[in-house]
Order: C-alpha cells, then structure tokens, then sequence
C-alpha cells in the first residue's frame, strides 16, 4: 500500500515550531517509524526517545536494549523506565497498563523539558478499538477512541498518524531499511490480537471492502455527535404537522454532516421508507435537495421558499403506465448527436431495423433481462435497478419491448445496447412515453389500449 503521505511531513506539522517532543517508542513497527519521522522532521536535538517496560514477557528487556541502539543511531537521548504489573479495580489490564504507560511518558516530558507527547496510533489502531469496544456494549461515547487527545497536564499529546495504515508505515520504514521488534502478543493472546488477525480481515472478505477505514471514521463520526449534542440536536430540526408530512426547519442545510444527516434518516425512519440501509438513503436524499426536489421510496422531498425542507409520504401507489407514442424517420447527424447521451429521458431514438413489431408498453416483471447501452453484458433488470439507485418498491418501472420480448427501453433510465443507433443505421424510431392522469384503476385497460395504438403506429412498411 502506499502511504498517502510521507510519515516525516505528519510529524512536522503536527509539532509547534520550536517546541521538543518525547516520541514513545516501544521497539514495534509504529513508534519505530514514529522515532525515526521525528528526527527527520525536527533535528534530533529536539527529540527524547521514551521507552518503557511493563515486564510482562521475559525477553522484554531486549525490547528496550533495541529502542535504546536505535536511539543512539539517530543521535537522540534515550529514556527508559520499568513498571511492574499493573492492576487496577474496575479496568480492564489494558486500560490499566496503558494509562499507567502515559503517566510514566508524560513523567519522562517534564523531567526532560518537552512540551509535546508523540504517541504512534495509527488507523488500523483506532478500527481494532472501535471493534473492541462494540463487543463490550459500548455507547455512542465509546465509539470515538483517540479523536480527541486526552489532558496531558501541561504537555500536548499529539498523535501524528492516525490517518495512516500499518502497512503504509511498514512500508516507508522498509525503504529506509529500517528494522523493528514484533510483539508475539500481537499475534495471538488476547481480544486484541483475535480482532487484528482473525476478525477485520473477515468482515473485509465478507464486505468486499477494506473495513478499516470505515471503522476508524465512525470514532470521528461519533465524536462529531458528541460535540453536536447527540439525538437531541437532530430531533430539534423536525417539525411534525400531520402523519404523512415531516420538516426540517429553516437552516437544516447548515447544520454539520452528521447532525442533517441524522435528521434526515429519522424523518425517513418516520414516514416508513428507513429500509436496509437507512444512513446511505438519509446521505442520497441529503445530496439530492441540495439540486432539486429527491424521492426515497414513497417519500418525496422538497426545499420550500423559506428554507425549509418538506417530506411527504406518498399513499397513491404507482404512477399510472405512460402512453407509448412512436414515430419513424430518417437519421440526420443531428438527430445522431443528440441521441448519443447517458442522461435519462422521457423520449429515446432507436434503431428501427433492429426492432420487431409490435412494440409495447409495460411494467418491469421478476425475471426480466436487460443489456444496457454502456453496459458489457446482459444482465438481470432487477440488478441494473440497483445500480441506478432505484429503491426496491419503486422497481415496477416502465420498459418498452419489442416483438420478440427483449425490452429496448427502460423508461427514465436507459436504452439497450441492441438498439441504439450508430452511423450504420438506416432508420430511426422516436419513441415517447407520455405520462397520463388516470386512475390507477384504469390504467391497465389504457394501457392495453397503448398496445393496440402503438402496434397500429409502428407498422410501417420496412424498406
């Protein structure tokens, strides 16, 4: 992986000019790139490098002698100090081994005149927390580990890396052939360890995505609602005057993300359209009123003139099936052009020779087939939906089909790739799917109809 920035650049402008720094190192890959970034950064003159030694592992004193050798490679003073075991009612042992690690650093700060703590956290550190907290229960304050620094008494902790991978910092101290101690405990022992090596590579093979990243952004997401005031920010914003009418306020726009975003997935949540994923629909509504009006399954929202935001819940059901309008013609370059677009219409030019009479109008069913235009393949039309983000009960689209069944258009999105028209082609069709007012009880006997007329229409003698 490469890192997305060089480790020695975080260091530098995360240390205020002049200041000197203590850089925590125990002898693993993290604080060893953390010890050698800062020297890079700032001169070792201003950097201490501060070890110390729970003597929890027989060979823990070669963990030191190693950070001590490389200290003095560098050229920087070394600290080292040695805790016996550490117990404490009511913590856990890690949270009581590292607490009593930080009194002990900050201890090393004053008595060597620094001002600044480095600590090596990186992200991969913040996502294995984040895990290990879940499986304890946690709330919404336990979820946003190492966002926020906690009270040196004086020295300014500073945690450079946290937007950097393990493996990224792995990898900058490889190029400089730089060597590090591992920890066996880290690959087996503990809670920890079963999370790093077992657990988030099997959510990453179950997801298909690299969970890390999405992990260690909740803890700032939820530090963010922390800051925000929690439930009760987002709660304020709605207004509630009727059962299928919700509002957000005037200013609902200018509220932090994580703020609008969770108003807008409770008023969705409210009106029966929260769904599967309910955050990834409040971000997709929230994304569309910033341009115009957004619709989430039976709910329709609008920005109205006072800088409000209204949603509605829809009882009407479907819209009723358009009319199919067609007309035949000759290809002009013009025509060529300004059909060779992806945006989604209410009217598309097709290759008339490469349909079969009659065309038809009709709803999506189970089991359709659709080669879009752009796509590579065939493909269900219940996946191609998906991916053009239509929710699940407003799948009963309108498709055009020619004679043999294979459908040509789908209404509002896209044409099949088997239709379209190229510069070979030698005659076009002009298709329109006009919506009517009916009544949704008549609009299957109209659409038979549209059958009849667009069979009539389409006929035309083929030359």
């Amino acid at each position: 992986m490469t890192p997305p920035e060089n480790p020695v650049l975080g260091v530098a402008r995360s240390v205020p000019a002049g200041e000197r720094v203590l850089a925590a190192c125990s002898g693993g890959s993290d604080s060893v790139a953390l010890l050698q970034a800062a020297a890079e950064a700032l001169g070792a003159a201003r950097v201490v490098a501060g070890h110390v030694d729970h003597g929890l592992r027989p060979d823990s004193a070669d963990d030191a002698e190693f950070v001590r050798r490389l200290a003095a490679r560098l050229g920087i003073r070394f600290r080292s100090t040695r805790l016996g075991p550490i117990r404490r009612a009511g913590r856990s042992p890690e949270d009581a081994a590292r607490e009593a690690r930080r009194a002990a650093l900050l201890a090393m700060c004053r008595d060597e005149g620094c001002e600044v703590l480095l600590l090596a956290h990186q992200m991969d550190d913040v996502a294995e927390t984040v895990l290990m907290r879940i499986s304890t229960g946690t709330g919404p304050a336990g979820l946003s580990p190492m966002s926020r620094p906690p009270d040196g008494g004086g020295v300014q902790i500073v945690r450079p890396f946290l937007e950097l991978r393990r493996e990224a910092l792995r990898n900058w101290l490889a190029a400089r052939g730089g060597a590090w101690r591992d920890d066996p405990t880290n690959v087996a022992g503990n809670l920890r360890a079963v999370l790093r090596n077992e657990a988030i590579p099997l959510l990453s093979r179950a997801t298909r995505r690299d969970v890390v990243p999405l992990l260690a952004r909740s803890g700032g997401l939820a530090e963010a609602w922390k800051d925000a005031g929690g439930a009760a920010a987002a709660d304020a914003w709605i207004e509630r005057p009727g059962e299928d009418v919700r509002r957000l306020a005037a200013g609902w726009s200018r509220l932090p993300d994580v703020v609008r975003t969770d108003a807008i997935r409770r008023v969705l949540r409210e009106l029966g359209e929260g769904g599967r994923s309910p955050l990834a629909a409040a971000r997709r509504v929230d994304a569309a009123l910033r341009t115009g009006p957004a619709r989430n399954g039976r709910v329709a929202a609008r920005r109205l003139p006072d800088g409000s935001a209204e949603f509605s819940r829809m009882r009407t059901g479907r819209e009723p099936l358009p009319r199919l309008v067609v007309a035949s013609g000759t290809p002009s370059s013009a025509l060529l052009l300004g059909h060779l677009r992806a945006a989604p219409r209410r009217s598309e030019l097709l290759d008339a020779d490469a349909l079969e009479r009659p065309l038809r109008i009709r709803r999506a069913r189970p089991g359709d087939r659709f080669h879009a235009l752009g796509g590579p393949k065939p493909q269900r039309l219940v996946r191609f939906l998906q991916r053009e983000g239509v929710p699940a009960d407003a799948r009963g689209v309108a498709v055009v089909t020619d004679g043999s069944g294979r459908i040509a258009w789908v209404v509002g999105h896209r044409i099949a790739a088997w239709c379209a028209l190229t510069p070979d082609s030698g005659r076009w069709l002009h298709a329109r799917a006009v919506p009517r007012a009916v009544p949704r009880a008549a609009s299957h006997a109209g659409s038979r109809a549209e059958s009849n007329g667009a069979r009539r229409k389409s006929a035309a003698p083929r030359s």
